[in-house]
């Protein structure tokens, strides 16, 4: 019974937030004048913190499987009723103004968000049972990542030339990547219970968002959104295994 108060908890907690992630995109795209990108990666930084949410949360995986699975599918069905129907955009991940069944990179982008969520949880709860791991590979990813595409669009003066760094990808964008992950650790460090904060803890946590950096600037055609996460979690189980 208390197990089951839990998880109801946890569904509730969620729904609030998700109500009010949605209340801001609305009163965002209603009255403001932010770009298409601005709104784009609010996107992305609210999902990946509610994704990290969702595994500190729940306490069984099967849950979390079912529940991410669920969202997923909710959402998938709304965005291409939205787009058929509605003249209201609510999701809007494009940077162009393309419809659902036009849009590749929307469509890649759910696939590819589908797939992280499942080797997530199946790799780090359910085979390995490191939560942990999972939280901080997600935080680093959803913070990482969101500053990473502003600050390289706006500011990126130095963009990668070469065969092993997405040209789409800048230097500025890997230093706010770099940062802002790092800075998210400690943050989030500070809200979990589980570490204490020490130097060895802190250069742990900083080589865990140096590699996230250079895994986000290597991914191409938007792979970043599977390989950071999973990546990121994987060092984190190595470094913090005992």
């Amino acid at each position: 019974m208390e197990i089951l108060m839990n998880e109801l908890n946890a569904i509730i907690l969620l729904i609030i937030y998700y109500v009010a992630f949605i209340s801001v995109l609305i009163i965002l795209k209603l009255f403001s004048s932010l770009s298409r990108e601005i709104i784009r990666k609010s996107y992305h930084f609210f999902y990946g913190i509610s994704l990290a949410m969702v595994v500190y949360l729940f306490e069984s995986w099967l849950i979390i499987l079912a529940f991410l699975i669920g969202f997923y599918l909710i959402a998938l069905t709304y965005i291409k009723i939205e787009n058929r129907y509605l003249s209201f955009k609510l999701i809007d991940f494009d940077r162009k103004n393309t419809t659902f069944d036009d849009s590749r990179e929307l469509n890649k982008q759910l696939r590819y968000l589908f797939i992280m969520q499942v080797l997530l949880i199946v790799v780090f709860l359910a085979v390995m049972d490191r939560p942990n791991a999972a939280i901080f590979g997600t935080v680093v990813w959803a913070v990482g990542d969101a500053f990473a595409g502003l600050i390289g669009k706006y500011f990126g003066r130095n963009r990668y030339n070469n065969f092993i760094f997405s040209g789409k990808k800048s230097l500025q964008g890997s230093f706010a990547f770099l940062f802002s992950g790092f800075f998210s650790l400690v943050i989030l460090t500070l809200i979990l219970p589980d570490f204490l904060i020490d130097i060895q803890f802190i250069l742990k946590i900083f080589l865990i968002t140096v590699v996230a950096t250079v895994i986000e600037a290597v991914s191409r055609d938007g792979l970043d959104t599977i390989t950071v996460p999973l990546v990121a979690a994987a060092v984190f189980s190595v470094l913090f295994r005992f």
